[in-house]
This record gives C-alpha cells, sequence and structure tokens, in this order.
C-alpha cells in the first residue's frame, strides 16, 4: 500500500532515502570528474544551481512528467555532482513551457522538493539563450540558403531575425532558450558544417 506522502503526490520515506544514499555516492566519488564539461540546459525553474544541487534528490518525476520528453537524467559522465539532475535536451523535441497543456510547466509540479522553482504571477520563464556559431552556419559560412531556426521559433517569442543576406540572428532579450531552434537545426550528415554529430549551428546556452 502507498503511504500518505505518496497518496499526497509528495515525498515518500523511501524517495528520500534514495535521495539520501545518491547523494553519498556522488560524495564519495568527488575524486572523478566534478562538473560537467560545459554548462547544461535545466528545466523551467532549474536555473538556479545551488538551490537545484541542495534540494534535487534525483527521483526523475520531472523527467517523467515532461509531456514532450525534452528532459532526461545528467550521466555520470558529464558530471559526478550533477549525476541524475534533470537536463534538457533539444536533440529529439523542444520545449514550450507547457503553454499547450495550460498552467505551470509539469516538471516544476511534478518537483517534490521545490528543486524546480514556479515563477512568480507573470514571471516570463527563461531557460537559456540560443547562441548560433558562425562557422558551422551554412547562410553566415557559404551564403548558402537555409531558414530552419528562422521559420520554428515560436511566434509569440519571434527571437530570431534574418538580414538582407538571409543570415539569422538572435535577439537574447526574447529568447526563453525554448530550442525549436537547436532540434530543427541541420545536422552534420544534412549538410551542416558542425564538426561532431551531437553539435549543431545554433544551440542553447544556460541562462
Amino acid at each position: 500500500m502507498p503511504g500518505e506522502a505518496e497518496k499526497r503526490g509528495g515525498i515518500s520515506r523511501r524517495e528520500l532515502c534514495a535521495g539520501a544514499c545518491g547523494g553519498a555516492v556522488v560524495l564519495a566519488l568527488c575524486g572523478l570528474k566534478a562538473l560537467p564539461a560545459q554548462a547544461l540546459v535545466r528545466p523551467p525553474g532549474g536555473q538556479d544551481a545551488d538551490r537545484l544541487m541542495e534540494r534535487c534528490i534525483r527521483c526523475g518525476r520531472c523527467v517523467l512528467s515532461c509531456p514532450w520528453h525534452v528532459l532526461r537524467a545528467e550521466t555520470l559522465g558529464e558530471g559526478i555532482l550533477g549525476a541524475g539532475m534533470p537536463v534538457a535536451d533539444f536533440y529529439q523535441n523542444w520545449c514550450d513551457m507547457c503553454a499547450s497543456a495550460g498552467g505551470m510547466p509539469r516538471c516544476i509540479e511534478a518537483c517534490p522538493t521545490g528543486a524546480l522553482k514556479a515563477p512568480a504571477d507573470g514571471e516570463r520563464i527563461v531557460i537559456g539563450i540560443a547562441e548560433i556559431v558562425p562557422e558551422w552556419c551554412l547562410p553566415w559560412a557559404t551564403g548558402e540558403r537555409c531558414k530552419r531556426c528562422y521559420r520554428v521559433c515560436p511566434s509569440q517569442y519571434r527571437a530570431i531575425s534574418r538580414d538582407k543576406q538571409g543570415r539569422p540572428s538572435v535577439d537574447p532579450e526574447k529568447c526563453v532558450g525554448c530550442g525549436a531552434c537547436q532540434k530543427a537545426c541541420l545536422r552534420p550528415d544534412q549538410g551542416s558544417l558542425a564538426p561532431e554529430p551531437q553539435l549543431r549551428a545554433i544551440m542553447v546556452k544556460p541562462v
């Protein structure tokens, strides 16, 4: 039978113990790679790194709650201290902050410890800023026509514009890091100039 905490959707004793054990293992392994080679984009509400590190118990509820399957758990290879914490991954889909579902992002609602902080009323959620690498971007590097990122940027943001030569640029004041542009950007096997399969000419960086 589920405990009262599980019935209420809160954190159970089992989850708390699992989180504590996981934390002990993490601390014991700190002699390995402690931090990721590059900063990772976190889910909505997870931009306060100290709060996330302090409160996240790696329960995976936020990952399971994501309707677009954008979230995954950080791997040991990416960094020991953050292993198991949620990461926004835009290679398969992008994050609409659950606007299509209405209300608060599901990941924030699912978090039992408050590691993902709910925004204040009327506060815009920003999880990152898209950045273009000109030497990998076809319009910038070769003059070839490509409007993928421009076309998919959601109309409520309109963060990507194009100059007279068709070269895209990102307005950091409008971008929220939804990842639609990164998902749409050409892969190297599709003609991108990016040197590695996982890289794109436009990628979301954490705030």
